[in-house]
């Protein structure tokens, strides 16, 4: 009788249920690795655009050097790929200016007009640009000297 039992459960491992589903399970297992494997391979591709540059604009004219007075000032963002970022956060700090504006859908960020103080020495401002639409936020930093 005893012999009877171990072959209804040999007869019942032939079947597969008990063999078969570790397999099944390996297989399912294996798919799945290799099919994550290939979607992150394709979003790690995907690239962004990354901030490359900021252009300084005061009175108009492309600069960096500006005189003591009051200037209109804005800034336009640039990515990597040549065209203009919006979100961009710039931040002027210096001069008697400390305040910061985002870039709209030009990649324009206006401070309007600023009032530069000297006090008989030159000295610097400083423009930082931030930008976190990209893989990466790298700031940006540009200077302005004033001098009398």
């Amino acid at each position: 009788m005893n012999h009877s039992k171990n072959k209804r459960k040999f007869s019942w491992d032939e079947k597969g249920a008990l063999e078969g589903l570790p397999l099944y399970l390996i297989i399912l297992v294996v798919v799945a690795a290799v099919a994550i494997v290939i979607i992150f391979t394709y979003l790690s591709t995907l690239r962004t655009v990354e901030l490359d540059r900021i252009d300084i604009y005061i009175d108009g004219e492309k600069s960096k050097l500006t005189s003591p007075g009051e200037h209109e000032v804005y800034i336009i963002a640039i990515g990597d790929d040549g065209k203009k970022l919006k979100d961009v956060t710039v931040t002027i700090v210096g001069g008697g200016a400390n305040m910061a504006r985002i870039t709209d859908s030009n990649g324009k960020a206006d401070f309007g007009n600023l009032n530069f103080t000297a006090d008989g020495a030159p000295y610097s401002v400083d423009v930082t640009a931030s930008y976190s639409g990209g893989n990466v936020d790298v700031p940006v930093d540009e200077t302005i000297t004033i001098s009398d």
